[in-house]
């Protein structure tokens, strides 16, 4: 029964996260579940596409409590996320820095 009830949230989840696109209140606290329940449940790919959610929506979702309220490691993964892409950006979005340190 667990199996076929793990398969239904994945299943409705994933219709959530592709059919939102915008952060509202209601969005972000099931995005941050779904977060919740698919690292909890060790779904890699549909946490991985939260975490890109979360991220791409950071200034909206990251000072809410239902991303706050997520377990540390969670929230970890959002964090390092962030920073790899932004460290993936800085030749981009920061030109003239990493030309003149590169000399």
């Amino acid at each position: 029964m667990q199996e076929r009830g793990l398969i239904v949230v994945h299943n409705s989840l994933s219709v959530t996260i592709t059919v939102c696109c915008q952060p509202c209140g209601g969005c972000t606290e099931g995005m941050c579940f779904t977060l919740a329940v698919a690292t909890m449940y060790g779904l890699d790919e549909l946490a991985g596409r939260c975490v890109q959610w979360v991220n791409r929506h950071m200034v909206a979702v990251w000072p809410t409590r239902s991303l706050l309220t997520l377990p540390p490691d969670v929230l970890d993964t959002c964090v390092n996320t962030a920073q790899q892409h932004l460290v993936g950006q800085g030749d981009r979005l920061f030109p003239d820095t990493v030309n003149s340190n590169s000399q």
